[in-house]
């Protein structure tokens, strides 16, 4: 818990001292230390799922002047998933990550991370959610 609160409020200075805003595409079009892809042998819904409940219960918080919310959308006719972590705030909105899957076949999923921190260690804890883990230190 501890450690969502300081990615939360480190997060929130980076935007007031930006004063700008970084928009999902934006995010995806970071420098590539900060983007991350794998791919797994797993449905894409079922990815999709396991990422964005854990998503929720660990990076979704509100605080006194921003929250951080954690919004997900899935394209069953496109066989791909949105997960986006945006905090929300006096200054605007500032996204935090991106998770893009697309289904690569039946039973095979490719994941694509951007994020505004360091993206190999994200994605290793993505990996661990995807293996059961409920751990929140990502």
């Amino acid at each position: 818990m501890l450690k969502k609160s300081m990615y939360l409020t480190l997060a929130g200075l980076l935007v007031s001292l930006t004063g700008c805003a970084v928009t999902p595409t934006e995010l995806r079009n970071t420098s590539p230390d900060h983007k991350a892809s794998f791919t797994l042998p797993q449905n894409y819904q079922a990815a999709y799922r396991a990422i964005l409940e854990r998503q929720r219960a660990c990076e979704q918080a509100g605080m006194i002047t921003a929250s951080s919310v954690v919004q997900g959308d899935l394209f069953t006719d496109l066989q791909s998933g949105t997960i986006t972590t945006t905090l929300h705030g006096g200054l605007g909105a500032q996204t935090l990550t991106v998770i893009d899957l697309k289904a690569q076949g039946e039973q095979s999923t490719e994941v694509l991370i951007s994020t505004a921190q360091p993206a190999a260690r994200y994605a290793a804890g993505v990996q661990r959610w995807l293996a059961g883990s409920r751990e929140c230190n990502v």
